[in-house]
């Protein structure tokens, strides 16, 4: 499982929030942090479920080391993580971030999804996010979308004839075919690792659709 942490911060506002229709963009992402709300709360009957709480906060101008709880959500049966989720303590029924990881059928991490506010910002989530991976001939690959279906990164790891393959490219250097890389290694890697996966995050832009 490959979960990055807020070092993307920079890039989950752009290119959306940067463009035109920023209302749209809110619109879009408040509706994506609410739907994964609800595919948690649905998705959980499911399951046996055991939690396993801790309590964070921040330092700094923000200064409240208990700003809020974190509880991990996993299935007894399986040990999988299926959520973490971290809610303000002066205001539980608020979200800070929500994870949500959805498996394939055989237990590898097919989709995450992500939503998370700003302590001091909540008109909108300053962080959407809905990841899916492939897993193809010993390497493993993603691209991660924004709300706004902005494609923000692609990630593959693993070995290709023998070789170590590493690809970690954000949207500023994610080509448009893979016939702009000119390395030849580096370019049937490419293809290897993202053929499966979609430009596009389709569906899973509502997270609901998990349920269907």
């Amino acid at each position: 499982m490959i979960i990055r942490s807020l070092l993307i911060t920079c890039l989950c506002l752009a290119p959306a929030l940067q463009a035109a229709g920023v209302q749209g963009t809110a619109a879009r992402w408040t509706q994506f942090a609410q739907s994964l709300e609800r595919l948690h709360t649905q998705r959980l009957e499911g399951f046996d479920i055991k939690t396993e709480e801790s309590v964070g906060g921040y330092g700094g101008v923000r200064a409240d080391p208990e700003f809020y709880t974190q509880t991990k959500y996993i299935d007894r049966n399986s040990g999988r993580l299926l959520a973490k989720v971290q809610r303000e303590n002066r205001k539980p029924a608020l979200l800070h971030t929500m994870e949500l990881y959805i498996y394939d059928a055989q237990g590898r991490l097919a989709r995450e999804y992500i939503a998370a506010y700003l302590p001091d910002r909540r008109e909108l989530p300053f962080q959407t996010l809905v990841s899916i991976y492939s897993y193809v001939d010993g390497l493993q690959a993603f691209r991660e979308f924004d709300a706004s279906d902005d494609l923000l990164f692609e990630y593959c790891t693993g070995e290709l004839d023998g070789r170590k393959v590493h690809i970690a490219w954000d949207y500023l250097e994610i080509p448009d075919k893979a016939d702009e890389i000119e390395d030849q290694y580096m370019r049937a890697a490419y293809e290897k690792c993202f053929t499966d996966l979609p430009r596009t995050a389709g569906p899973y832009l509502e997270p609901l659709n998990e349920l269907k």
